[in-house]
């Protein structure tokens, strides 16, 4: 967060992964280089971002993502363009009505990444929860959970460790991995 970080090796080649790795942005990431990449695609070798809103196929799942977070202020408002204004540069965070749009229209996912909670997560309240959470998450992206209908759903965003399962499908959100890394993962094995 706020530093340069480790992924310029990446980047440069220096450094690789050695299977690949799918990412939907949050809001700390460097928004002023991946909407250079607005509609996703590889970044670097084995690195691909999935853009604002978008999908793709890996060892024949279909995965689907939505970057960002939510922010009443800013839905119905295009993304600024980069370079961005100090001003602006929150904004670039947050998803809009087109990136819903364009999530919706990714049809049937086996796995969905977002980065924001769907608001379907309300209905895992536990005691373990901070207090302060009356709400949590975001309507338009259970819409796009419950249209695409994954089978698994992958969140960050609050730090938390939580899970619920909503028909078919299990919303599973991660923890932090500073704070509690054996809850900030997740290992599917697939035939």
């Amino acid at each position: 967060y706020r530093e340069p970080g480790d992924f310029w090796t990446f980047h440069e080649g220096l450094d690789g992964f050695p299977v690949p790795v799918l990412f939907v942005g949050g809001n700390h990431e460097p928004w002023g280089f991946l909407d250079q990449h607005r509609e996703g695609g590889q970044l670097a070798h084995n690195v691909q971002f999935l853009g604002r809103a978008g999908a793709t196929r890996v060892n024949g799942l279909r995965v689907a993502g939505v970057s960002g977070v939510y922010s009443p202020t800013w839905f119905s408002e295009p993304h600024p363009e980069p370079p961005y204004l100090v001003s602006r540069r929150k904004q670039a965070t947050y998803y809009n009505q087109n990136d819903i749009d364009r999530a919706l229209a990714c049809g049937r996912a086996d796995i969905l990444l977002l980065h924001n909670w769907p608001d379907l997560m309300n209905a895992a309240r536990d005691a373990s929860w901070p207090s302060h959470w009356t709400q949590v998450g975001c309507e338009y992206l259970s819409l796009v959970v419950e249209s695409l209908r994954p089978r698994w759903v992958f969140c960050g965003h609050m730090h938390h460790k939580a899970q619920h399962r909503v028909g078919a499908t299990e919303i599973v959100c991660l923890s932090d991995f500073h704070r509690d890394p054996a809850n900030a993962f997740v290992v599917l094995e697939i035939a």
